[in-house]
């Protein structure tokens, strides 16, 4: 997944290099938080919203519409469901169930596609924005004493996202602040015929909500 915010980044590079006539490129850093689509997620992590920082990169394609691709990263630790079997007439029953050892999650999401902005005044710009997702997790399920580890990982083409954000411009600056509201979508059938590490057996996808500053190299239009 590495390799796909390094390909954004050097195509931003090498058409801004080709572009100079058009508006700035910008960097946007961001923290907000993020509700994981992933059925039953809360009952090993609690809940299913954790913090998600990001950066995201833009090149102008024309004055209203960029290049758009942002990078995030959610984790969140929690504690595993544990079972006690007994063997009843020839069938495993669970007796007993609780919580215990540990439990992390990791993962990354990268979103690469086009942002189109509405310039609702000189100080405020609304944009929309949408185009691919891919995602990349590691999650470990440890029991007590190290009794037991259970490690998945996989990454891949995870499917579509998008978006909206307002952004509150000062005069000339060229910073901004932006707050963005995006949602991720995960589609099984596609999961299932994309030849990610391994198949994808719950949604990764979900709700990303946040707030950030923006950077603009250069000169950009606000109206």
């Amino acid at each position: 997944m590495k390799n796909v915010l390094l390909l954004c980044v050097m195509l931003i590079s090498s058409l801004y290099a080709q572009q100079t006539n058009l508006k700035s490129a910008f960097v946007t850093a961001n923290l907000g938080v993020y509700d994981v689509a992933q059925s039953q997620f809360d009952q090993v992590y609690n809940s299913n919203i954790g913090f998600l920082p990001g950066i995201s990169l833009g090149l102008p394609i024309s004055t209203r519409t960029y290049f758009y691709c942002k990078a995030s990263y959610f984790s969140k630790d929690g504690v595993p469901e544990a079972y006690e079997l007994e063997l009843q007439n020839g069938k495993s029953v669970i007796v007993s169930e609780g919580r215990e050892g540990t439990a992390k999650f990791r993962e990354w999401l990268f979103n690469a596609g086009l942002l189109y902005n509405i310039f609702l005044s000189e100080e405020y710009t609304l944009g929309i924005n949408g185009g691919i997702s891919f995602v990349n997790f590691y999650e470990e399920k440890e029991g007590p004493a190290g009794s037991y580890s259970v490690i998945s990982t996989g990454g891949g083409f995870l499917g579509f996202f998008g978006g909206v954000s307002l952004e509150r411009n000062f005069d000339s600056s060229p910073f901004s602040i932006v707050g963005e509201v995006q949602y991720n979508l995960s589609r099984v059938d596609i999961q299932s015929f994309v030849g990610a590490l391994q198949s994808f057996t719950s949604n990764y996808g979900g709700l990303d909500i946040n707030l950030g500053g923006r950077f603009y190299f250069n000169e950009r239009r606000t109206q």
